[in-house]
């Protein structure tokens, strides 16, 4: 008897799981526990592959359950299946089409999915909601004190500002004991702390966004992570800007401010932002190539599992 390997196609939102298997058809299920556990069974064992768009959390149940079933999950970039979708002559977009490209994808191209710890996702989702915060107070800030501004607006914003700033320093005191409970976190986290011009925000943010098992990555793959290696744009004598694409804006926002004050006070990253000025370029060139040189610096230390050293040698590449 010859068994058939599945590739499932799954379109995911946040109440919908929307899935197409060739021999199966099309099947909508309740984003939900019992939902996923439903679909489990009609996919209906370990010989399937199963495709979803990153929709921000709301694959992470879904993904979760179905790499628990034993299915082997793939989680892919919404704005790659939409460019396939293209070059396969799907010109009609719904739920339905959409899981049935996913489906052709899974087929194609691997995107493995990587479980972590409920240490790691708590500790992920908190430092995101940190950042979600500091935002908004950040936005509130800009609007303070606007010109021309209502006495009950500005008292309002005053309000939010002190709300803010209280569960800001409230969260950040969870996260910092929740890391305790998590050696592998614990020590990246002190790790990163010792790196020059690593601060406590960004080392919570690489320790809480970084794969837990990196075993599988080299450090100019890990660069790509952060999304801070230039991709090239060239045809035939045609000679692009190279642009950064993708990556986890996660990792890379806290960089910014970062790289700002190292290329005027840090020297090799002054030394570095000196020879791209001389040159002409852009000032965002610039910060974008000090971001990747303490990004290097921060997976450097995570990969050697030990504090920041100065002259050490890097660890080996993979080919």
């Amino acid at each position: 008897m010859t068994t058939v390997h599945l590739f499932v196609g799954i379109d995911v939102c946040k109440r919908w799981l929307d899935a197409f298997a060739e021999p199966l058809g099309y099947r909508r299920f309740a984003n939900s526990p019992e939902g996923v556990d439903e679909l489990a069974a009609w996919i209906g064992g370990s010989e399937a592959s199963v495709g979803l768009e990153a929709t921000g959390p709301h694959h992470v149940l879904a993904a979760e359950r179905l790499s628990e079933a034993g299915c082997s999950v793939h989680v892919y970039n919404p704005r790659r299946v939409k460019q396939l979708a293209g070059g396969l002559g799907f010109l009609a977009k719904t739920d339905r089409v959409d899981a049935r490209v996913v489906a052709c994808c899974v087929a194609i191209v691997q995107s493995p999915f990587e479980a972590r710890s409920e240490a790691g996702k708590r500790l992920r989702d908190l430092s995101r909601h940190i950042d979600y915060l500091t935002r908004t107070r950040a936005d509130l800030k800009k609007k303070k004190g606007e010109p021309g501004q209502s006495d009950l607006v500005a008292e309002s914003i005053r309000r939010q500002l002190d709300a803010l700033d209280a569960e800001i320093a409230l969260l950040e005191a969870a996260w910092r004991e929740l890391v305790e409970t998590s050696p592998l976190h614990a020590e990246r986290y002190r790790n990163l702390l010792t790196v020059p011009r690593i601060g406590p925000k960004s080392a919570r943010a690489v320790a809480s966004e970084l794969p837990e098992d990196l075993s599988r990555y080299s450090r100019k793959q890990l660069a790509a992570y952060f999304g801070l290696v230039p991709y090239d744009d060239q045809s035939g004598d045609s000679r692009r800007r190279s642009r950064l694409k993708c990556g986890n804006p996660h990792l890379r926002r806290p960089l910014f401010m970062a790289a700002t004050l190292a290329s005027y006070f840090d020297p090799e990253c002054k030394a570095l932002a000196d020879r791209l000025r001389a040159k002409g370029k852009h000032h965002l060139c610039v910060v974008c190539a000090v971001m990747h040189k303490l990004a290097r610096r921060a997976i450097a230390v995570v990969l050697r599992n030990g504090p920041w050293r100065e002259n050490m040698p890097h660890p080996l590449d993979k080919p």
